[in-house]
């Protein structure tokens, strides 16, 4: 007798499965943005990133058709699986959207391994298709968190003149242009990005419905742990001629941070920002009992996303610095200006305990 085989509840419920059609190409790497080959660089990037939408939009229509398709086919794969004598169970749970026979394909002993064959080749490509509306979401969340505050502060310049850190320099054209396309050339290897850890990612962010408390709970936390990441690597960046000269320089071009300097990084460093920022969510929904909800992460990505824009703003105008111990724009534009200085992202008392804070003693908090 072959032991049962978990389906999940999704797979059981064969209409409402998703399928959409994705292209992916290979991601190329982050070249040096200090160099000459940035100039065919982004126009490369933004070719993918509009081919990416444009696939989505024409292979929209027919989602509906895809889906019944799909349906059908697992049905059939059900109806057989039962026939071969195989229990199907169901679980609440499940740890990606592959919805093919994959989830069995480790309880099948070696005779029926070769049944399984197919669905463990697709089980990849099916997790891909399944989690890409979670991708897409996640991707909206960020480039909506950075791109409206942008624009707003953009909107706002002219008559908040008064707050300017450095009211006697003004942004050069070049330099702002120069960030809008860096800016966009990171947005633009994203969602490749993203498609690839969304099945993960939508296993892991399954937890409990959030309510405030809880939300608040794990975006401070999540605050303190991805700042933390972000002072060590920051600092190594800087300590670290090479690794300064290839990844951290560019961002560094802006001696005086306006708010489209905020994602105007090497992709490296994008990169290193990503890694740290997921850290938090995922401490939560490994060990915590509630785990986290799609939504309170989406929330922690928008909060992180304005935390980070109102650093650069250029503007002395910042509510995080209301929170104790969160140096806020100033603080930042110091880092800018001082350069070994103020390696923190928010919170200033990592710096004051490495002895690395540009205030004196008796300024800080």
């Amino acid at each position: 007798m072959y032991p049962p085989v978990p389906i999940s509840k999704k797979v059981s419920a064969a209409c409402a499965v998703r399928v959409s059609i994705i292209v992916t190409p290979i991601a190329p790497s982050g070249p040096n943005l200090n160099t000459s080959s940035s100039a065919s660089f982004f126009p490369f990037c933004v070719l993918l990133f509009f081919s990416f939408i444009i696939i989505n939009i024409i292979t929209h229509g027919n989602e509906e058709e895809r889906m019944g398709e799909k349906g059908r086919e697992l049905a059939g794969i059900l109806i057989s699986l039962r026939a071969r004598g195989f229990k199907i169970e169901e679980q609440s749970r499940c740890s990606c959207y592959s919805y093919s026979v994959a989830f069995c394909a480790t309880s099948l002993t070696p005779q029926r391994s070769a049944f399984s064959f197919h669905a463990m080749n697709a089980s990849f490509v099916d997790s891909i298709v399944g989690a890409s509306g979670f991708a897409m979401r996640t991707y909206g969340v960020l480039v909506a968190s950075w791109l409206l505050p942008c624009l707003f502060f953009d909107a706002i310049e002219p008559h908040i003149q008064s707050y300017k850190i450095n009211p006697n320099v003004k942004v050069d054209p070049k330099l702002r242009k120069k960030a809008i396309r860096m800016s966009i050339t990171n947005f633009a290897w994203l969602p490749f990005a993203l498609l690839v850890a969304a099945p993960f990612l939508e296993a892991k962010f399954d937890g409990s419905a959030p309510f405030p408390l809880l939300v608040l709970a794990q975006v401070a936390t999540s605050f303190l742990i991805d700042d933390c990441c972000f002072y060590v690597y920051h600092r190594i960046l800087h300590e670290q001629p090479t690794l300064y000269r290839k990844f951290h320089k560019p961002h560094h071009q802006f001696v005086h941070p306006f708010v489209w300097s905020s994602h105007a990084t090497h992709p490296v460093e994008m990169l290193l920002q990503g890694v740290g920022g997921m850290m938090g969510p995922l401490l939560w929904a490994s060990f915590s009992s509630y785990g986290m909800h799609p939504l309170a992460f989406w929330i922690w990505l928008c909060v992180r996303q304005l935390q980070g824009v109102f650093d650069h703003t250029g503007y002395d105008i910042d509510p995080f610095a209301l929170i104790p111990g969160v140096g806020g724009t100033k603080f930042h534009d110091d880092h800018h200006k001082y350069f070994v200085k103020n390696y923190a992202s928010m919170f200033s008392f990592i710096d004051d305990i490495f002895g690395t804070s540009s205030r004196p003693k008796s300024k800080k908090r």
